[in-house]
């Protein structure tokens, strides 16, 4: 009971004071809601974007990854290119990008993250691409932008060695798969089997679609390969960058804020004041 009535005496003593000095109060919360105002008023602005993206890099390596390490790559070498934007490296970032020096001075932040999507058990799996959020000064150069981060992805040395190989490598498997292709043909034409099931029939069977057909089996591991030498690139813009006309405006929050600490500055005067 004694407790309660020290609560209800403080907030009746907190009132009271508010009362007196409100004039003060008022003055204080004032200019400090007119100062984020102005601030905001004539600060640079700036816009938010995104872009889907989609990298073959793990691709390349040939490496058994789990699958949430499939874009980690491209990820990071992006997010690394942050610390120049936050550093107001510009000249270092144009470079990296090879862009322009006004491109390179228009990006505020850039954030790349993988995406995931949620099953039908409520488990999260990653997908085989992920995002990228931009944040720029000038939004009419997104594409300028999305230019470079495909050489600055596409330009590293150690991509680029990987990407050649990987070329290489899928060319000359689909020279042996046509060659082999070929021999079969021969065969099935002169009617001799050698161990191999040359069977026109069943093309798809089993529960994951397995090919029994040695030819059409190997056809369609040629055309997987194809489709990935010709579009499996090392950075990817499944979705570009959306084009954005409203600047982002934090007006609202930065007001609250300063309400709340312009009002604990002028409380603290008003003790002051008081107690002289």
């Amino acid at each position: 009971m004694t407790d309660d009535l020290q609560v209800s005496n403080s907030i009746a003593g907190f009132i009271r004071f508010i009362k007196r000095n409100k004039k003060t109060l008022f003055l204080f919360v004032s200019i400090g809601v007119a100062s984020i105002i102005f601030f905001q008023k004539f600060k640079k602005p700036y816009y938010t974007t995104e872009a889907i993206c989609s990298s073959g890099i793990s691709e390349y390596e040939r490496m058994e990854q789990v699958q949430e390490m499939s874009q980690r790559t491209a990820v990071d070498l992006i997010n690394l290119i942050d610390i120049n934007a936050q550093n107001k490296d510009y000249n270092q970032l144009s470079e990296l990008l090879s862009v322009d020096l006004e491109v390179a001075n228009a990006i505020r932040k850039i954030e790349a993250e993988q995406l995931y999507q949620q099953d039908m058990d409520e488990k999260y799996y990653a997908l085989n691409k992920f995002s990228i959020k931009l944040t720029t000064y000038d939004k009419d150069l997104l594409k300028e932008i999305q230019i470079g981060l495909e050489n600055y992805i596409n330009e590293n040395e150690f991509i680029k060695k990987y990407h050649q190989t990987y070329l290489k490598c899928n060319e000359d498997l689909i020279k042996d798969i046509d060659l082999e292709i070929r021999d079969l043909k021969d065969n099935r034409s002169q009617g001799i089997k050698q161990n191999y099931n040359l069977s026109s029939y069943s093309i798809l069977s089993g529960k994951n679609r397995s090919l029994s057909n040695e030819i059409i089996s190997l056809s369609h591991m040629r055309e997987e390969l194809i489709t990935k030498s010709k579009n499996l690139n090392s950075l990817t813009f499944v979705q570009p960058f959306i084009k954005i006309n409203k600047a982002e405006n934090d007006i609202l929050i930065w007001s609250i804020l300063a309400s709340i600490i312009s009002f604990s500055l002028g409380s603290i005067f008003c003790y002051f004041r008081e107690i002289e």
